[in-house]
């Protein structure tokens, strides 16, 4: 199913007024080599071919930028704002040439988004959905393009293509409350680009801020009935930041979101986990937890075997369990689960139909997962088991 209507989103508007009020930690809007930029790795920079832009990178497949940031003062969401150029020939979805993945990451192991993107006009793609069956026209969500000027020479007549480059603003939140925090970004393209010139597939930031949303604060009704409504409105193409808003919102935002459910006519996908999420702790994976801290060997084997096993529906709190835990062991053997390789993309024909409260259930997913709270865990595993179904 491709998603192209877009309007303008009034979560970006609502977000960045809320954002301006938040304590701001971080901030890089010029990636300049003679500032150092301290709390970035690797330390790699480039001015683009027009408008001599300052960038961090450019990065080639499977490389990665980290942004550590440690001091943080108390707070319960980090907000993230940045810039990602997307350079040179991304096929997004493409069978022959895709998939062409980018990433962001908290603390290298809490996906906050996991995306496809696509440069040419006859290749799909994911963004502003992450992976999965919604699919959008390239460049959907997109903030410039052909700015940084990139093109590539290609074959033996010296053909150039241009305008290769586009620019995506992408907001992400996440609850966190720790004084220390790593933010990781990567990507994974079918075309390996060239080692010497950069002249395939490859990506870089432009801009990147970082904030704080001190505890007890959270964005008001207005904005989360704002962001439920362009995220859960069938046909809609969601901005980033109204999943954001629905993240700082945390379960505070539960019944606006379960109102505007209503109100769309997808309440069904999500009644049952709602439900079970507020009657009913997770038994399974708490005795999973159990044999996994016992000193015997043979039944810390057996609950990551069980583990290694388990459906979609336990592993949102696997990594509950795992943050909770203060045996450093144990988190490393929780870990260990959660690190397993998942299984490659499914191809979606293109013009396969996806009910809207699939679509709708992706994003709710999305949101919940980055809520990182027992009960928005419960109710993420039960939604992939109800709603979903036990696909990754």
């Amino acid at each position: 199913m491709v998603l192209s209507a877009q309007s303008a989103s009034r979560s970006v508007d609502l977000l960045a007024e809320f954002a301006s009020s938040l304590p701001m930690v971080h901030r890089t809007v010029d990636f300049d080599p003679a500032k150092k930029h301290p709390d970035w790795s690797p330390r790699k920079y480039s001015r683009s071919p027009a408008g001599e832009h300052r960038l961090l990178g450019p990065f080639k497949t499977d490389e990665e930028a980290e942004l550590r940031l440690e001091n943080l003062p108390p707070h319960d969401c980090l907000l993230i704002r940045v810039e990602v150029a997307i350079l040179c020939h991304w096929d997004g979805v493409w069978k022959n040439y895709g998939p062409d993945v980018w990433r962001a990451s908290l603390d290298g192991d809490t996906r906050l988004l996991e995306t496809t993107f696509s440069n040419f006009s006859g290749a799909l793609q994911n963004f502003p959905d992450e992976v999965g069956p919604v699919k959008h026209e390239s460049r959907t969500g997109s903030s410039s393009h052909g700015e940084l000027g990139w093109t590539l020479t290609m074959g033996e007549r010296g053909e150039v293509w241009k305008d290769l480059d586009t620019t995506y603003t992408i907001w992400m939140a996440v609850q966190h409350h720790r004084p220390t925090v790593s933010f990781n970004f990567s990507g994974t393209f079918h075309d390996d680009p060239d080692p010497e010139e950069l002249r395939g597939e490859c990506w870089a930031l432009r801009s990147c801020e970082v904030r704080v949303m001190p505890r007890r604060s959270s964005p008001s009704a207005h904005m989360v009935r704002v962001a439920a409504a362009e995220a859960f409105t069938a046909g809609a193409v969601p901005d980033s930041a109204s999943t954001a808003l629905l993240v700082m919102a945390g379960t505070k935002g539960f019944p606006l979101i379960e109102a505007i459910l209503e109100e769309k006519g997808q309440l069904g996908l999500s009644r049952q986990a709602l439900l079970e999420a507020r009657n009913h702790a997770t038994a399974e994976t708490d005795g999973l937890i159990e044999k996994l801290s016992s000193p015997d060997p043979t039944l810390q084997q057996e609950a990551l075997s069980q583990m290694g096993e388990s459906s979609p529906r336990l592993l949102a709190a696997i990594e509950k369990a795992r943050d909770d835990a203060e045996d450093p062991e144990i988190r490393e053997r929780l870990n260990v689960v959660l690190k397993k390789p998942r299984p490659p993309l499914v191809e979606i024909p293109d013009d396969a139909v996806v009910e809207p409260s699939v679509i709708a259930a992706g994003r709710l997913s999305h949101a919940l997962r980055l809520i990182r709270d027992s009960q928005a865990s419960r109710w993420l595993g039960l939604l992939k088991a109800t709603a979903l179904g036990d696909a990754p």
